[in-house]
């Protein structure tokens, strides 16, 4: 049997005008995506959440469905994850990583960082789907943050689910592939591979599109992952470009934002708490966001491109398929020695 599977960053956050049409337009994505499982993250913000999730069709086609609504202790949001299914779940289990930012540095203010789990049934065997969004940012505290939920992946993962069994772990994980913390996450998720070099050698496969953002800061890079155990293997993986138009979160790079302004920015993200009525948050993107002339058209739905894989699902086998072998080798190898860290 193939799952096909994907994962997608989809950047719901503030509380536009210009996000109702792109939570409206994603949900459509989603339905004709197709797919068996869908992880995605950033689904942070309440009114969003319910045009892109709160819809019968949507239901009727994956009526299997996770996500953490609660906030949980100071932190007001949740961790923004969902997992949509097709297939039945027959188990599942959400940890929070030890390792998080001070409530009252930046964003961290209002998110946590955690993982969800789901035992999802297929055939021949049932296979263990974990989601997960890590830190961001580049700086040095949030690196090293990163670094150790990076480290705790490994150990939650063979708590909840043995790895023998087939496995797959997909999300954001925010690392850099050109970055030293690809080497250090791919050896502590091995066994479990990293696919896209191995069926797309010498491609980027950039998930992260900075010209979505004009985050000149960071560059295009891939931020997002589909791990899987060497019974899994991927018929297909692929990067999905939806391109719909849609006035998207683009500044145009001459439009600077005044300190205030990135104040008042920040500040809509408390006001989504009191879940403002539509005109007034219309109002405030036209404000504060920038809603025309700073608005481009005819960018894709999120700073992050959707990664998609068509999986094989054998019976569960401790030796990766004898093709790939080889190749799985060689490409870790020279990571880890390029990094020294093997």
């Amino acid at each position: 049997m193939n799952i096909d599977v994907m994962f997608y960053n989809v950047q719901l956050i503030f509380p536009g005008y210009i996000d109702h049409e792109r939570a409206h337009k994603l949900r459509t994505f989603l339905i004709q995506s197709n797919c068996d499982v869908i992880g995605l993250c950033e689904v942070y913000q309440p009114t969003l959440r319910r045009i892109l999730l709160d819809d019968q069709l949507l239901e009727e086609t994956y009526p299997y469905r996770l996500q953490n609504v609660d906030g949980g202790g100071k932190r007001w949001l949740h961790s923004g994850l969902v997992l949509l299914s097709k297939l039945p779940i027959r188990s599942f289990k959400r940890v929070e990583y030890d390792a998080q930012l001070p409530e009252a540095i930046s964003f961290n203010l209002f998110t946590k960082r955690d993982l969800l789990f789901a035992e999802v049934e297929t055939q021949p065997t049932s296979v263990g789907i974990f989601l997960t969004h890590l830190q961001y940012g580049i700086l040095p505290y949030q690196y090293r943050v990163r670094n150790e939920q990076i480290d705790e992946i490994s150990t939650i993962v063979s708590k909840l689910w043995d790895i023998n069994r087939p496995t797959i772990v997909m999300g954001d994980f925010n690392v850099m592939s050109q970055d030293k913390q690809y080497a250090r996450l791919i050896s502590q998720l091995f066994p479990l591979v990293d696919w896209w070099p191995i069926k797309h050698p010498g491609e980027p496969g950039y998930t992260y599109d900075s010209h979505n953002t004009r985050k000149i800061f960071l560059k295009d890079t891939r931020l997002d992952y589909i791990f899987s155990s060497t019974d899994l293997l991927p018929q297909e993986l692929e990067l999905v470009h939806p391109n719909w138009s849609v006035r998207s979160l683009v500044w145009q790079p001459n439009e600077g934002f005044s300190l205030i302004t990135r104040f008042l920015i920040h500040l809509t993200i408390i006001l989504r708490i009191l879940d403002l009525p539509k005109a007034l948050l219309m109002e405030i993107s036209r404000k504060f966001h920038g809603l025309p002339p700073r608005y481009s058209v005819d960018h894709d739905l999120s700073d992050h491109y959707p990664l998609r894989g068509l999986i094989a699902v054998k019976e569960p086998a401790p030796r990766p398929f004898v093709s790939d072998r080889l190749q799985i080798s060689q490409y870790y190898q020279t990571i880890l020695q390029h990094y020294r860290l093997s």
